[in-house]
C-alpha cells in the first residue's frame, strides 16, 4: 500500500460574530477578531490519498487530476473568500479554528473524508481515499 500526499495552500479571512449576543458581548468575547471587515489565515491544505500503484500507469492517482479535484472542491470555493460572507455553509454558524474541519465537508458534501483547515504551517487536511 502506498501513500501520497499533494499539498496546496490558500487565503481566506473571517471574523467571529455570533448575532445572538448584543455587539457589546460580542466585541467582549471575540475582541478584535469580532471586526465585521475580518481578519485573514494563510491554509495548506494536505490530501493523502492511499492505493496500490497501478501497473499500467505507474500511478496510484494522477497528480495532476488530484491537484484538479483539491482545487475544484475546496480551492476555488475559499481562496480569497470571506468566509462568514461568500460561503453560504457559515451564514449560521461562526468559523472558528474548531470549526474549519467543517469547511470542506460543508461545501462539497463528502462524508467519506475527515477535512480539517489549520492555519499555515500546523497540520492540515488527512484523508484515505
Amino acid at each position: 500500500m502506498i501513500y501520497l500526499t499533494r499539498r496546496v495552500e490558500f487565503s481566506a479571512s473571517h471574523y467571529y460574530h455570533n448575532p445572538e449576543f448584543s455587539a457589546e458581548e460580542n466585541r467582549r468575547i471575540f475582541g478584535k477578531c469580532n471586526n465585521p471587515h475580518g481578519h485573514g489565515h494563510n491554509y495548506i491544505l494536505e490530501v493523502t490519498v492511499k492505493g496500490e500503484i497501478d501497473s499500467r500507469s505507474g500511478f496510484v492517482i494522477d497528480l495532476k487530476q488530484l491537484k484538479e479535484i483539491m482545487n475544484r472542491e475546496v480551492v476555488d470555493a475559499l481562496d480569497h473568500r470571506h468566509l462568514n460572507k461568500e460561503v453560504p455553509e457559515f451564514a449560521r454558524q461562526i468559523p472558528t479554528s474548531e470549526r474549519r474541519n467543517c469547511i470542506a465537508y460543508a461545501y462539497t458534501r463528502r462524508p467519506i473524508c475527515s477535512w480539517i483547515f489549520t492555519e499555515k504551517h500546523e497540520s492540515a487536511f488527512d484523508a484515505a481515499v
